[in-house]
């Protein structure tokens, strides 16, 4: 056929792998088909889907929703006086990263509550999850009314910092809790 060559044998022996070098994605394989990865179990365990769902939080939702911040601090760092957590820090930009972050792991319980059927789960996390609920709630209450609050530089940088960190402990909860496996 047009457009095809077969490869060299392979190491082991087996049939010639013939590849299609006329589709518009060449190097195609015909003899070794994609694996349908739509029907596979991903991952197979509690503690899989887990480690999953916290590393793509801790990822795209708080290393990305610190990239202001970030990027702030890097061009402090650039200036001629040098990196200042206090000027970087001092407008409140945490407060709005931690409130961020509390609003959607708020969001996520929510959706877990309404798509997943918490029957059979014991009690406890249950409570654990009301628990965590709230805080979290009351963490993006407290992380908002910090970012109103008009007070001098070092006193915002100082308390961002604390509302920050405490807020990344029950939404870290939360996200563990509603992984799904």
């Amino acid at each position: 056929m047009q457009g095809e060559r077969d490869s060299p044998q392979p190491e082991q022996g087996g049939d010639p792998v013939t590849v299609d070098y006329s589709e518009p994605t060449a190097g195609r394989l015909r003899n070794h088909p994609a694996p349908d990865i739509s029907t596979e179990t991903f991952p197979s365990s509690r503690r899989g889907a887990i480690a999953i769902r916290m590393t793509l939080w801790l990822g795209f939702g708080v290393i990305f929703g610190l990239a202001p911040v970030i990027v702030n601090s890097l061009r402090s760092g650039m200036s001629a006086e040098g990196l200042n957590l206090t000027h970087v820090l001092g407008n409140g930009e945490l407060f709005i990263v931690g409130a961020v972050i509390a609003g959607s792991a708020i969001g996520e319980l929510v959706a877990a509550f309404v798509e997943q059927d918490f029957s059979s789960k014991p009690t406890t996390f249950k409570v654990f999850a009301i628990v965590a609920g709230v805080g979290t709630l009351l963490l993006l209450l407290a992380n908002t009314a910090g970012y109103m609050v008009e007070s001098d530089p070092q006193t915002v940088r100082d308390a961002s910092v604390g509302f920050f960190i405490t807020t990344l402990f029950p939404t870290g909860a939360i996200i563990g809790m509603v992984a799904r496996s």
